[in-house]
């Protein structure tokens, strides 16, 4: 590119500047903002999942962009100022993607989209990237870049080519469908409204401001005030992470899973809040979707003890004349630290009625086997008793303990095995045969 000196009017220039850079109050604007993203890049890449490591890479892409866009706003000469642009177009190229990839990642709508998927969707940015490196093709892109100064600060300008619409209209699909999915995830109990309400202003904010830019209706024409304004925005959604613990609490169980999950299970963060419940505990225990953020005692009486305990355990409870098999599990990070809980219950109400109806039938099958007047045997297939009766203990002169420790063998003369072996081995089951012995 041929940028010579890129004035239009160098009696602008005010008398007294760096012949490379300048100081100007706009820089420290954009190097808070750059500082303040990188450190949420920092704090959201600790937790490394599908939620906060889209996060903490788009807080990376958006330190970058300030922090060149500083450097570029400072440059007083075009072939440095125009180096810096380049350079920006990186990161900015992909801001969007990484956006949208936030938000799909903080709703659990992402695993929805394959690796395909992805490279398709950074296809465009990708190209937006490459399109600099050729002298032929960078004027699709942009052109005629040039220097006006505004007051005592620099702007660079430049004729927008037919690429950059291109570029443009794209970015504004992917904003428009991340605002499409933040306001379809309004209706999951399983995200907190405050939090996504933060994240919709996150982004659109900063959105509109380069609305505004493109349309030349900000103060000063030629400065982007999206890139300092995005502090504006890592302040909202750092307001999310800190006190929304938006990132706390991990989506280990999708809203898919959930949904279709026929036990109750409650999800809670550290301090005991309910961060997300399917709807079979909605419907079994009472749960509406205004509990969500709410504490550990709306849940009933049975789980918030169990949770109390702080004990990873299973415990045989009473909810709603139902009979539960609680189990509480701690939610961890990689490195180990609990970021949570996650309480299922398993109603065994059935199981727990068959157990007792066949109690019952053994007792009664009992009861009629010990008052019979013959005596009887019951044994396994080795022959081995497992069950006699009164009846049997008299004729043999055995208690039955002693009768327990023996087998068919030990109560029958030699011949009589050999004629049972015999028998056994023909029988088929719900067969009876007879067999006389002494």
């Amino acid at each position: 590119l041929s940028c010579g000196t890129g004035l239009s009017d160098p009696s602008q220039i005010p008398p007294m500047y760096n012949p490379f850079l300048i100081d100007t109050p706009y820089l420290w604007l954009l190097w808070t903002a750059a500082l303040l993203m990188g450190g949420l890049s920092l704090y959201a890449w600790r937790f490394r999942d599908a939620s906060a490591t889209p996060f903490a890479v788009l807080m990376l892409l958006g330190a970058l962009t300030d922090g060149l866009y500083a450097l570029e706003t400072a440059a007083t000469v075009l072939p440095l100022k125009v180096l810096c642009s380049e350079l920006r177009v990186v990161p900015v190229a992909f801001l969007a993607l990484g956006v949208l990839a936030t938000v799909l990642g903080y709703t659990g709508y992402g695993q929805r989209l394959s690796r395909w998927h992805w490279l398709g969707l950074g296809l465009v940015p990708l190209l937006t990237v490459l399109l600099p490196l050729s002298d032929e093709l960078h004027p699709l892109f942009r052109s005629q870049f040039r220097i006006e100064w505004r007051g005592q600060l620099p702007v660079l300008l430049w004729d927008r080519g037919p690429w950059f619409v291109v570029y443009y209209v794209y970015n504004s699909l992917l904003i428009l469908a991340s605002y499409g999915v933040l306001l379809a995830s309004l209706r999951l109990p399983a995200l907190r409204r405050s939090n996504t309400f933060l994240m919709l202003l996150w982004i659109a904010f900063p959105d509109f401001t380069d609305y505004l830019f493109q349309l030349r209706l900000l103060p000063v024409e030629g400065f982007n005030f999206t890139y300092p304004g995005l502090a504006v925005s890592g302040l909202c959604f750092g307001w999310a992470l800190l006190y929304g613990r938006a990132f706390e609490v991990t989506p280990l169980a999708r809203q898919a899973v959930l949904d279709n999950l026929d036990d109750p299970l409650v999800v809670l963060d550290s301090q005991g809040q309910i961060v997300d419940f399917n709807p079979a505990a909605g419907s079994a225990w009472g749960l509406a979707p205004c509990v969500i953020g709410l504490g550990v005692e709306r849940l009933p009486p049975a789980c918030a003890e169990l949770f109390h305990a702080q004990i990873a355990r299973r415990e045989e409870v009473q909810i709603a004349h139902r009979t539960y098999l609680l189990v509480l599990a701690a939610v961890r990070s990689r490195g180990g630290r609990v970021l949570g809980y996650s309480l299922l219950g398993h109603d065994i109400s059935d199981h727990k009625f068959a157990q007792l109806a066949l109690e019952a039938s053994e007792e009664r099958f009992r009861a009629l086997v010990d008052g019979a007047s013959d005596a009887f045997f019951l044994h396994q297939v080795d022959g081995r008793l497992i069950m006699v009766n009164q009846r049997a203990c008299e004729s043999l002169g055995y208690t039955r303990t002693e009768l327990l420790h023996m087998a068919v063998w030990d109560i029958c003369r030699q011949d009589t095995r050999q004629q049972l072996t015999a028998l056994w081995s023909g029988i088929l089951p719900g067969d009876a045969r007879t067999l006389e012995t002494q």
